[in-house]
């Protein structure tokens, strides 16, 4: 019980209860991989943010009209990368075991973590998280942006909660 109590977060899905945002030029009812773009810095995935005020800079379409989507995640927390914390040993074996190689030697190549290795083998980041069965890649806004950002990669976790026309 005392293990439960001091971990109860773990066992909930993401950050149950948050709200995430993404901001599209087209209007649409369920999210899917079907208009995601190939060009994006991860690869073909759902690009959202915490941040409401932290999607401007996203893509090149104008920002001036549009369609704000205010939606919530649900997937289970082994489903998620999260680069704002100590990644598990449980993950890291899990993408060793997709490489082929000891991580450790790999960060020592890429840095932080193994992006490059995975970009290579994969064709891109987003790629590697489906062939690995992880949903999310949870990272810090980066610059003087607050919050975080989400590529997620399996557009089912989503539930769009609200759409608001931007004009």
């Amino acid at each position: 019980m005392k293990l439960l109590l001091e971990n109860w977060r773990g066992y909930l899905n993401v950050d149950e209860g948050e709200r995430f945002y993404h901001f599209s030029n087209k209007r649409f009812d369920k999210f899917s991989l079907d208009n995601a773009s190939d060009s994006a810095i991860w690869g073909k995935g759902i690009y959202l943010s915490d941040n409401p005020d932290d999607l401007s800079g996203w893509g090149k379409e104008d920002r001036s009209h549009g369609f704000l989507y205010e939606v919530a995640i649900e997937t289970e927390q082994d489903n998620i990368i999260d680069m704002t914390r100590r990644i598990p040993p449980e993950t890291y074996k899990r993408i060793e075991q997709h490489i082929g190689r000891n991580l450790a030697d790999i960060t020592k190549e890429d840095g932080i973590f193994p992006f490059n290795a995975l970009d290579r083998k994969y064709g891109s980041v987003a790629n590697s998280m489906r062939e690995m069965g992880f949903e999310i890649l949870k990272h810090p806004s980066p610059g003087a942006h607050k919050g975080n950002h989400y590529l997620v990669v399996n557009p089912s976790v989503i539930n769009i909660l609200k759409v608001e026309q931007i004009q």
